[in-house]
């Protein structure tokens, strides 16, 4: 079992939490992992689509272009 340590939250937060975890049917430290690698993934799509935002059209298009060949990549064959 992974170490914990306490954190201090207002009894509101508390509640929220307990909540939230009992629809999961999780622990509470469970879902604080589960709600920091969420914040994590949006703050890292935040972060792309305001690169995305930066780039001029031609290297916009450019990098979507070759995205979206990745993305329609199948993923079992051998690479050539």
């Amino acid at each position: 079992m992974a170490s914990t340590v306490t954190i201090r939250a207002t009894t509101e937060t508390r509640d929220a939490l307990n909540e939230l975890a009992k629809q999961d049917g999780i622990s509470v430290p469970d879902l604080l992992g589960r709600l920091a690698e969420r914040e994590h993934e949006r703050r890292l799509l935040h972060e792309g689509l305001a690169t995305l935002a930066e780039m001029g059209d031609a290297t916009r298009e450019a990098y979507l272009g070759e995205w979206n060949e990745w993305a329609e990549a199948p993923l079992d064959e051998p690479l050539a």
